[in-house]
């Protein structure tokens, strides 16, 4: 049987989800793999910061057979403090 769990919320300052609904700005499809980099590192997976620059396929195939799920139960919810440029070029709201 399939197994679920709930991935925690990246919030910005005032609390606000990011999501297109709160008009957060988009991610920078060209930062891809730095983009899914950071994800996990916010969700406790610890990638080596070797593989920041990595394509998505490279850092999912570390990721997939190392994956803790109770290290992203452990986290609970996490404010961003962003960078716009870890994530986007667009300024912030």
């Amino acid at each position: 049987a399939p197994q679920y769990a709930h991935l925690p919320l990246l919030v910005d300052r005032e609390g606000r989800k990011l999501s297109k609904q709160n008009h957060a700005a988009p991610l920078d499809a060209q930062r891809a793999g730095r983009n899914l980099w950071q994800c996990l590192k916010w969700l406790a997976q610890a990638p080596p910061d070797e593989l920041q620059h990595e394509s998505p396929a490279t850092l999912l195939a570390w990721a997939i057979p190392r994956w803790q799920r109770t290290a992203v139960a452990a986290i609970g919810l996490r404010l961003l403090e962003a960078d716009a440029q870890v994530w986007h070029d667009a300024p912030q709201h």
